[in-house]
């Protein structure tokens, strides 16, 4: 057991405050310490108690929480170094003071639904109600946070026995990189875009990166494209697109076109309806698909469907279709 009271006590002594809690206000480290010594309740307690009384101080502290969890990291320190504490606190990994960097972690984390509010209120010491009107932020409700001037909304959040879920998995990477490395990547994208399977997604990867460039590296790669490695540069002109949100699902990247749907089909399990060309000219239907396996060398699709399993070429599909209704 720790006597919290005499660490403390300890800690806000003249030399020992100077030594550990130069850089911060003796008022608010003081402060800190009151709002700790009633979270504890008692004077005498364990690892797993001050483990919570830090949490619940910084959660319903109002100032700067970076600031507050700084100073338990040196209290943290201390009880090891000199109490000899076994005290191992789970501090949050990111600024939770910066509402964007917590709008990013959540939208990595709810990626599947086994966190429920009060457990993100837990891991990032922040109260319900922020986590809340964070939520409300990311479906964009209320006051979408914008990026390059476009609205980052994720309306695809679902709710369940207290869990909390994005239907659709959203991956925010802003890179930073310098203008070949976006060529590499602009070409990388362009060469997929010519398979079937991937059409879609590549383009719309491709007009993301796109929309984010200055005007000076825009014309900078077309010029080098053109000009310096006399290559067809129209499909970079091709990736003008305004889009409603930084963010695109998976439907919102599908389309009926070619194999439109194929490859959300095979990684969510879903169903699909499919039009294809076959060998001989005639057009065919298959109906209640599901695609079982996508071969990427020979751009074969395996589908499950109502009569039986068969291999298709991604190139002769001609409409894919989450219902039939789509393809009629």
């Amino acid at each position: 057991m720790l006597n919290i009271d005499q660490i403390l006590d300890e800690l806000l002594a003249k030399d020992t405050y100077k030594k550990h809690f130069r850089k911060y206000k003796k008022s608010m480290v003081t402060n800190l310490f009151k709002q700790l010594r009633k979270k504890c309740g008692a004077s005498e307690v364990d690892d797993d108690q001050l483990d919570f009384a830090m949490r619940e101080t910084v959660r319903s502290y109002t100032s700067d929480k970076m600031s507050a969890i700084g100073v338990f990291r040196i209290l943290e320190q201390y009880l090891v170094d000199v109490h000899g504490a076994n005290l191992t606190v789970q501090f949050p990994v990111i600024d939770v003071s910066n509402s964007f960097e917590r709008l990013m972690y959540l939208s990595k984390v709810l990626q599947v639904a086994d966190k429920s509010v009060d457990d993100l209120s837990d891991e990032l010491w922040v109260s319900t109600r922020t986590l809340e009107e964070d939520l409300a932020r990311l479906r964009g409700t209320v006051d979408p946070i914008q990026i390059c001037g476009i609205p980052f909304v994720v309306n695809d959040v679902t709710r369940g026995h207290g869990k909390v879920e994005f239907a659709s998995t959203v991956h925010p990477l802003f890179l930073t990189m310098n203008i070949t490395q976006v060529m590499t990547m602009l070409k990388g994208l362009q060469h997929m875009a010519q398979d079937p399977l991937m059409a879609t997604y590549a383009q719309v990867s491709a007009s993301q990166i796109w929309m984010q460039l200055s005007t000076y590296a825009k014309e900078r790669i077309l010029y080098v494209t053109d000009a310096l490695m006399a290559e067809d540069a129209s499909w970079y002109r091709s990736l003008q697109w305004e889009a409603d949100t930084r963010f695109q699902t998976e439907s919102q990247c599908s389309c009926t076109v070619g194999c439109g749907v194929l490859m959300n089909c095979l990684k969510n399990g879903k169903s699909c309806f499919v039009e294809y060309q076959c060998d001989g000219g005639g057009v065919v239907f298959y109906e209640n698909c599901f695609v079982s396996f996508v071969n990427g060398g020979t751009r074969e699709v395996e589908l499950r469907c109502d009569s039986g399993t068969i291999t298709i070429a991604s190139a002769q599909v001609l409409r894919s279709a989450y219902s039939k209704e789509e393809l009629i």
